[in-house]
């Protein structure tokens, strides 16, 4: 199972970002797969509503083939994750209508690892 970290985006336009884009906004992960961006792991974005007016969630970013029980393996992919965290934010910017006015915000400061074995 991969690792996950999230982080969130501040001053989204929720009217336009969620227009039939359903949770999975897969229009936009589907074409850039093939290109590796924002990466390679990324097979769909998943982006919800925060709980706050003008924020998203983003829980996309994965990082694979991680030994949990490893501190160290854990410490780079952490270092990993929040690197795709800050070139996924820049893609959704980029690349989504609705969040190219946002900035990222809350990003967490470690990798979740649900299964070690």
């Amino acid at each position: 199972m991969a690792l996950t970290i999230s982080f969130h985006m501040v001053g989204v336009d929720w009217v336009t970002a969620f227009v039939d884009s359903g949770p999975y906004f897969t229009t936009y992960a589907g074409r850039d797969v093939a290109q590796e961006c924002p990466h390679s792991d990324l097979k769909k974005l998943y982006l919800m509503k925060g709980f706050h007016a003008g924020t998203v969630f983003c829980n996309s970013v994965h990082v694979r083939s991680v030994d949990g029980t490893d501190p160290v393996a854990v410490g780079a992919a952490t270092r990993e994750g929040r690197r795709r965290c800050l070139k996924l934010s820049q893609f959704l910017k980029s690349e989504v209508v609705g969040i190219e006015g946002a900035f990222m915000s809350l990003l967490l400061p470690t990798v979740g690892v649900r299964v070690t074995r």
